[in-house]
């Protein structure tokens, strides 16, 4: 499943997995979903767990994410953490990290310190 919701320290994590999707169309679609199903969310703060394990960030996907994140902002603030960001992800990330509030996207290489970190 793409959309979850994890249970850790007894904090409430959506997480989404791009690490299945078939190219850029899915992932772009997956961001879109991913806007919605934050917003339904009863908390002001939602904590996020993105996994870009064994995927490509295109440009086209990079700009979908901004404009997602202009809606989900007008309404909610968020932590967030990453998984699966290496090589140009991360130039990616540095810079989409540079534009967002807060702290922006911490990148993590295993699940429990990403999740230890949004948790804290």
């Amino acid at each position: 499943m793409a959309l979850s919701t994890l249970l850790h320290n007894g904090r409430k994590i959506i997480y989404a997995d791009y690490s299945d999707c078939n190219g850029k169309e899915e992932m772009m679609q997956l961001a879109r979903e991913l806007t919605s199903f934050l917003l339904e969310q009863s908390e002001k703060e939602v904590l996020v767990l993105f996994d870009y394990t064994d995927t490509y960030l295109s440009s086209e996907f990079m700009k979908v994410v901004k404009e997602e994140r202009e809606k989900f902002y007008k309404q909610k603030t968020a932590k967030g953490a990453a998984l699966g960001v290496t090589g140009i992800k991360k130039v990616l990330l540095k810079g989409y990290n540079a534009l967002s509030r807060g702290a922006g996207i911490q990148m993590f290489d295993t699940k429990l310190e990403a999740l230890n970190y949004l948790t804290k």
